[in-house]
């Protein structure tokens, strides 16, 4: 009979756990674009 094979768990974080914090590149709001189209919707 063969032994079982289980996977590997790991750790996951929710949003309590995550610190954001600004990178050392910062982007000019008015050269980024935030639309969003889905099939036609805006």
């Amino acid at each position: 009979m063969a032994t079982p094979q289980f996977r590997q768990l790991r750790r996951a974080y929710g949003f309590d756990e995550v610190a954001i914090v600004p990178g050392d590149i910062t982007i000019n709001p008015e050269q980024a674009n935030i639309d969003l189209k889905i099939d036609g919707f805006t």
